[in-house]
């Protein structure tokens, strides 16, 4: 499916350049993984690192963004969904 994979370039360039100071910082490259594997079923033969489980939520990232003074950040697609991209995309 390209055209979620457009989507996320176009929301990605528009993050980036929202900077409107100096201050500004963005993490450039994330991963996230639901701990919701009935909601988002990770693809077969791909598990879920176990480390990961509870620790790359939307939820843990946005607390771990605010400690960390990071603005925006751009989402990547984890290899677990293959092409699936409803978590990203709610």
């Amino acid at each position: 499916m390209a055209f979620p994979c457009a989507v996320m370039l176009i929301i990605s360039w528009m993050c980036a350049f929202r900077c409107t100071h100096a201050r500004d910082r963005v993490d450039c490259h994330l991963h996230l993984w639901s701990p919701d594997t009935e909601a988002y079923p990770v693809a077969a033969g791909r598990p879920l690192p176990a480390h990961l489980i509870s620790n790359a939520s939307v939820e843990q990232f946005i607390t771990l963004m605010d400690a960390s003074d990071v603005t925006w950040s751009i989402m990547v697609q984890p290899t677990n969904y293959l092409q699936d991209y409803s978590y990203l995309l709610a």
